[in-house]
């Protein structure tokens, strides 16, 4: 009588922790070293040697500096969230009843994430000053940003993006508003608490909202 070995399913959820563990540890010194050092100093090899992996590793994982540089950055504002579009998409505007209410849940998110990704917007503009990849990727960032916040304008205000379209310089307005450059400005250029730049954003978003006058409270 012959007897079989029964093969156990291979399970590779250690490994696959330990892969997720590392890009952490990646993209946690690669924040560091681009807020610390900018985009010039910062290297791949300082990233590597900081994480305590492999310069192919990193590069591996990320393709390059500037994709290493846009994960974090994505990562450090948006979370588990691919990008802005993705974060806002959570945020559930269209389910709130008031404008109160869309504008606050507006200032809480674009506050907490600009604490997190703004130290990087000066590592990113110097990167595109620099790279020509850098360059189509910030571009791109910014074709977003404003796609973003005409539909941001739009479930602020309650209509649909086609109203938004009819009022030039209304989506143009909420991407100045929420910049990382101006939650610098308040934050590091004038030392003030990430605070006040969230009362200078709600302050914004009224102003918006008397101007165009389609509230749906």
């Amino acid at each position: 009588m012959s007897s079989h070995r029964v093969r156990r399913p291979y399970d590779n959820t250690k490994r696959q922790q330990a892969a997720e563990e590392r890009q952490q540890r990646i993209l946690d010194v690669a924040s560091r070293r681009f807020v610390e050092l900018g985009w010039t100093r910062a290297t791949i090899a300082d990233i590597a040697a900081g994480a305590e992996v492999s310069e192919e590793l990193v590069l591996k994982r990320f393709g390059s500096k500037v994709r290493l540089l846009l994960t974090a950055f994505r990562r450090a504002g948006f979370g588990p969230n691919p990008d802005l579009d993705a974060a806002v998409e959570t945020l559930g505007l269209e389910d709130l009843g008031t404008v109160e209410e869309r504008i606050e849940a507006l200032v809480s998110f674009a506050t907490a994430a600009l604490a997190g990704l703004a130290p990087l917007v000066p590592a990113l503009k110097h990167a595109a000053d620099a790279d020509q990849e850098a360059a189509d990727v910030v571009k791109g960032l910014q074709q977003g940003r404003l796609a973003t916040s005409r539909r941001m304008a739009a479930l602020l205000l309650g209509v649909d993006e086609e109203v938004v379209d009819t009022h030039e310089g209304l989506a143009e307005t909420i991407y100045a508003l929420t910049t990382g450059e101006c939650y610098l400005a308040f934050t590091v250029e004038l030392g003030r608490p990430a605070s006040t730049y969230a009362v200078w954003l709600r302050n914004g978003l009224h102003d918006i909202v008397r101007r165009y006058g389609y509230s749906s409270d």
